[in-house]
């Protein structure tokens, strides 16, 4: 791998700054969920799925800000948050927890931003449409496409000509788009919520009950967040989850 380190290096160094993180998180009373592939891998396996190099948790738009500011402040000196607002080349709507010695694609924990939604489906869909578009928008504008994608041709091929259809929309525009949306549909009065910068498209619409209730639950022996009604959200997302297959990382 480019940066050193094999797969167990890497989960290793991940699960360290995921039990740094969530020290903080108890100390300083901020709330965040273990989301995606993460918890499906301390159901399945107790901790990482084998082949996933990352880890996931799911905060709430309200407490977001909130909860990346703390981090930075309190976390220990190796580690940094990784966002458009405080790095230019960042390509992500979302931020991220990542080593300060290493590229903040080597080694991350994504914080994804979970926001409220319309009350009719018809509304819940068109915002998820809207959402992805200036999510990967954003992604597409920034991303260097030739280095990102060097092993994989047709990707990079696609991304270049969406930087070409692209071209019009400045970055700061998708950047003042998200920051309108993302509080338009107060949490609080959600039934729904949704990952504003996820990649599962309608899937991403879940129930709110699988982010503000929550179990903690056996990773890599240690104990963190999960929702509560893990198995609901886990086949939301990913059907026969108990069934490993890695495509779409499961």
């Amino acid at each position: 791998m480019e940066c050193g380190m094999n797969e167990t290096m890497i989960q290793k160094a991940e699960l360290e700054m995921l039990v740094e993180m969530d020290q903080v998180c108890r100390e300083y009373n901020l709330t965040y969920s273990l989301a995606y592939g993460t918890v499906l891998g301390a159901v399945r396996h107790k901790g990482f799925i084998p082949w996933d190099l990352d880890i996931d948790i799911m905060v709430d738009i309200d407490s977001y800000q909130h909860f990346c500011d703390v981090l930075q402040s309190k976390l220990s000196e190796r580690y940094a948050i990784y966002s458009y607002r405080t790095r230019p080349g960042y390509e992500f709507l979302f931020s991220r927890l990542g080593r300060s010695d290493r590229r903040h694609d080597e080694l991350y924990i994504d914080i994804f931003p979970m926001v409220g939604l319309p009350k009719s489906p018809s509304g819940r869909k068109l915002y998820s449409k809207l959402a992805y578009f200036i999510f990967r928008g954003y992604f597409l504008k920034k991303v260097d496409a030739r280095a990102n994608y060097k092993e994989e041709p047709a990707k990079r091929r696609i991304a270049l000509l969406a930087k070409v259809v692209l071209f019009a929309i400045p970055p700061i525009l998708l950047i003042r788009c998200y920051e309108r949306l993302q509080k338009t549909f107060p949490i609080n009065g959600s039934m729904y919520i949704y990952n504003f910068c996820g990649l599962y498209k309608h899937k991403e619409i879940m129930l709110k009950s699988f982010l503000v209730d929550r179990v903690t639950m056996d990773f890599e022996g240690h104990l963190f967040p999960v929702p509560k009604e893990w198995d609901r959200y886990l086949t939301h997302i990913y059907g026969d989850y108990m069934t490993p297959r890695k495509t779409n990382y499961v």
